[in-house]
């Protein structure tokens, strides 16, 4: 690991240096580690500076950390050779030297959106950048970039520094990695299942809207259904600014949906055109010490005091919606596109006007 970044021409000489050294702790922590406590196998893909096949663009990312493919789940498991972002843990950004630091950040920056438009339960994003000697890694979440201690594997405190963070990814529960762990995969019904507010599982028929931007909301639509029921729903995702105590949310979507049900449920013009909250509120995230709302502070709460003040505030809000309404492209005709634009203008006039909203 040493040679990093020492007398080599180009950068892609480093990427098997890199690789090489990544999967040599894997195989050391799985043979170390009792079998009731396997880790994650953590490796990169073996194709190196690849346009990932799942990518909405054609920028190609230097490496990337996934799972040894017999650890992957059966939906996103495919050959280690095959790059895709669906089955990333975190991109790695690498760099000859440490003068092109920044340079590494703004790309993993640029790469680790896909992340959010492929994963449909990313909370937040890891990253590596690897500069010459020096390795540092970030975590991304709505507002903020945040960047550890640099580490130089040129020195033993630095490669002890880099093995204990691969230790930690390969035993940590998957929350801790981004993941949303409210959002699972039923095997026999072969489809994703959501955990409403209400604490019942939605089994998710397709996809809505998808998070594609790194930095916001990070907005998800789902449409879904409950077992044993024909009933349409929607389950909106996504992350509102609070005040730093919490106890206020910036456009509460929640509260506004309430107070449009109680203001205009008896308006018999307006049924089928307004949502219908059937459920909503904040996401709850079990841990070893108990359940926590998740929140940006949440995530961060292992980090300084100081740093973690200075990233706004978001809270993780979960709505479960009805009726389910179809996108506008399976409109059939010019009169029912009216039509449609008529119910809508009506519903948004009645809610500005009467709920002031």
């Amino acid at each position: 690991m040493n040679k990093l970044g020492l007398s080599l021409p180009k950068e892609k000489q480093m990427y098997p240096w890199i690789s090489d050294f990544i999967e040599f702790v894997a195989d050391k922590l799985s043979r170390m580690a009792p079998a009731d406590c396997q880790p994650r196998e953590l490796v990169t893909f073996k194709k190196f500076d690849f346009m990932a096949r799942d990518a909405d663009d054609y920028r190609r990312i230097d490496m990337a950390l996934t799972q040894r493919a017999h650890q992957r789940h059966e939906s996103i498991k495919e050959e280690e050779e095959n790059g895709a972002y669906k089955s990333s843990l975190a991109i790695i950004e690498v760099k000859r030297q440490a003068a092109e630091q920044d340079q590494a950040f703004m790309q993993l920056a640029l790469y680790s959106r896909n992340l959010y438009s492929t994963q449909i339960n990313r909370r937040f994003a890891w990253g590596l950048t690897i500069c010459g000697t020096i390795v540092v890694a970030c975590i991304l979440v709505n507002d903020k970039i945040l960047a550890s201690v640099p580490m130089d594997v040129d020195r033993p405190e630095g490669r002890k520094q880099f093995v204990s963070l691969l230790v930690n990814w390969s035993m940590c529960r998957s929350q801790r990695l981004g993941y949303d762990p409210t959002i699972g995969y039923d095997e026999e019904l072969n489809q994703c299942t959501i955990t409403g507010s209400d604490g019942q599982e939605y089994n998710c028929e397709s996809v809505v809207f998808m998070a594609y931007s790194l930095f916001g909301r990070h907005t998800r639509c789902f449409k879904a259904t409950l077992l044993g029921s024909n009933t349409e729903y929607i389950i909106k995702d996504a992350w509102a600014y609070a005040d730093a105590k919490g106890s206020k949310i910036s456009r509460d979507e929640i509260t506004h949906l309430q107070r449009i049900s109680d203001m205009l449920d008896s308006n018999e013009e307006l049924q089928g055109t307004l949502p219908v909250l059937e459920a909503g509120g904040t996401v709850q995230i079990e841990h070893p010490n108990g359940i926590d709302g998740d929140t940006t502070e949440f995530i961060l709460s292992s980090i300084d005091p100081d740093v973690r003040s200075k990233v706004p505030l978001r809270i993780h809000r979960r709505m479960v919606l009805t009726p389910a309404g179809m996108p506008l492209q399976k409109v059939k005709s010019v009169d029912e596109l009216i039509v449609i634009i008529h119910d809508v203008m009506q519903a948004h006039t009645a809610v500005l006007q009467k709920c002031r909203l």
